[in-house]
């Protein structure tokens, strides 16, 4: 073999490994590109996943909140009418002492009329 013609298989050779270096680190990049996109993506579904069972949590708890205030409201309310009542039956019980001790007053001190000139 001439040294030429080593020289030249030497250099396509050095060449065809560099190019295929080149090459294999492409491939590679755009493989890493790939599973980046794909991890991304996966990413974003177990975001979403995860949001939508906080907000299906959240609905749930205000479901929870809203019953319970309506629960409170209701209890607030009969134990208002209870005390409303009592308030009323103890207001009428003062109005019927009132009028006991207003008849006492007046069977004690009856009004006395003065004395009419007579007419003739």
């Amino acid at each position: 073999m001439s040294p030429n013609v080593a020289l030249i298989s030497g250099a396509i050779a050095i060449l065809a490994l560099v190019v295929s270096i080149f090459g294999a680190s492409w491939l590679n990049q755009k493989a890493i590109e790939r599973l980046v996109d794909q991890l991304e993506k996966r990413f974003d579904q177990r975001l979403d996943q995860v949001e939508k069972g906080s907000d299906q949590r959240l609905d749930q708890f205000e479901r929870r909140i809203d019953q319970r205030l309506d629960q409170m409201e209701k209890r607030f309310d009969q134990r208002l009418d209870q005390v409303e009542k009592r308030f009323d039956q103890r207001l009428a019980a003062i109005d019927q002492r009132l009028e006991k001790i207003e008849r006492q007053l007046e069977a004690l001190f009856k009004p006395l009329l003065p004395p009419q000139p007579s007419r003739a």
